[in-house]
């Protein structure tokens, strides 16, 4: 995706100064199972338990975004909403393929499941338990080709996606002083599942 980048640095540079994770360790269970790809990083196949998050959904560009970041946090300030870890963000549209007027995204942060959440947030549900999982630690310009190596290394892994991408913003992004450039440190999960084998896919067809 084209406007990957450019859409991920904008993300950063906003969304730091409202990271409630600090140090704090995510509660979800995982079971990582580490392995070695094509780019000499590590991934995992991860395991998670479902959990809830309290949402700000948004259709529109992602110009948006620190907007949208600062009625997230006033909202949740005024409900007396406790975050827990850090701030994640979702993305169900290819920015290369949808107008920017129409993109849906979310921004949140994980909650008990009984808070009580009243509009414009909302309560949801991540329901994924098997991840694709790749830390991404580097120049903000290398972003665009992690996204597209990952997409390849699922498909290398004979899985296919089963559902949106999701960050978990690690750090604070870091200025290199010789390149001139901000490091990002973020966690990428894509919900994957096997893929079909053909004759799979033939068993299916005949039971339609």
């Amino acid at each position: 995706m084209k406007k990957l980048a450019s859409l991920f640095i904008i993300l950063f540079l906003v969304v730091f100064s409202f990271n409630c994770g600090g140090g704090e360790k995510s509660k979800q269970a995982e079971k990582p199972t580490p392995k070695k790809d094509t780019t000499a990083q590590t991934f995992t196949i991860t395991e998670m338990e479902p959990f809830s998050y309290c949402a700000l959904e948004v259709t529109g560009p992602f110009t948006l975004f620190e907007e949208k970041v600062n009625i997230l946090m006033a909202e949740m300030n005024k409900q007396g909403i406790t975050p827990s870890g850090h701030m994640i963000s979702i993305y169900y549209n290819n920015p290369e393929t949808t107008p920017p007027e129409s993109l849906k995204w979310e921004i949140g942060f994980k909650v008990p499941d009984t808070v009580k959440i009243s509009e414009p947030l909302v309560i949801k549900k991540w329901a994924f338990k098997k991840s694709f999982c790749r830390e991404f630690k580097d120049a903000g310009t290398k972003i665009k080709n992690f996204y597209n190596e990952t997409y390849k290394l699922i498909d290398s892994n004979k899985l296919v996606p089963a559902g949106p991408p999701m960050e978990e913003i690690l750090a604070k992004p870091v200025k290199d002083p010789v390149n001139n450039t901000l490091i990002m440190n973020f966690k990428l999960y894509i919900p994957v599942t096997e893929k079909k084998t053909q004759e799979q896919e033939k068993v299916e067809e005949t039971k339609k």
